[in-house]
């Protein structure tokens, strides 16, 4: 919870600190976070992406910078992914599933490429 204080104490927006308390709480129930090694062991067995490995170790570096303990801070790259594109046909099924008027909106949209405003 302190380090939650301390955040928001230094302007951080309040999605910013959920998720950073949220991390250190899931942490602290399953390994002891004074034992810095165990964490990082611990780190590396979540099937987390790595992405979230990388906000988990930045979370991490912090609290242990205001609790003035030594981390040395693991090194997680985010794997950019390419979005999701779903089928023609798969859009055909959608826009068949819905209502007369919903429908012929996401046809509109599909021929023409429009955005919905």
């Amino acid at each position: 919870m302190e380090y939650g204080f301390h955040l928001r104490r230094n302007g951080y927006r309040e999605s910013s600190i959920d998720r950073s308390v949220r991390i250190l709480r899931r942490l602290a129930k399953n390994c002891n976070l004074e034992d810095t090694e165990a964490v990082k062991a611990y780190l590396s067995t979540l099937d987390w992406s790595l992405g979230t490995k990388e906000i988990a170790s930045n979370v991490l570096d912090g609290f242990y910078k205001l609790q003035g303990i030594p981390f040395s801070k693991p090194r997680y790259r985010r794997v950019d992914k390419l979005p999701f594109l779903p089928k023609e046909g798969e859009i055909d099924l959608l826009i068949g599933g819905c209502s007369k008027r919903v429908g012929s909106f996401l046809q509109f949209l599909k021929e023409t490429g429009a955005r919905a405003g």
